[in-house]
């Protein structure tokens, strides 16, 4: 009887484990689907000339402008981007 207690206490303790494991993939699945959608509207919206920041981040932008901009007197300076 006690080995048949215990025996069932460890199914359920595997099956507690299972359905933990099953929830975080869920999770990271929803995840991944929204990046997606993010980065597919960002992909749509750069065909009408609206680069979105999923597709180039902020540092390369800044890094374009400031060797575009060489000439200039003054570049505005970012300091919370600064790497």
């Amino acid at each position: 009887m006690v080995h048949e207690i215990n025996r069932m206490h460890a199914q359920i303790d595997s099956f507690m484990m299972i359905n933990e494991d099953i929830q975080h993939n869920q999770r990271r699945i929803e995840e991944c689907k929204d990046t997606f959608e993010i980065l597919v509207a960002a992909f749509l919206h750069a065909q009408d000339g609206v680069i979105q920041p999923q597709l180039i981040p902020i540092a390369k932008i800044k890094d374009t402008m400031s060797r575009e901009c060489a000439g200039w007197t003054r570049f505005p300076i970012f300091p919370s981007l600064e790497l």
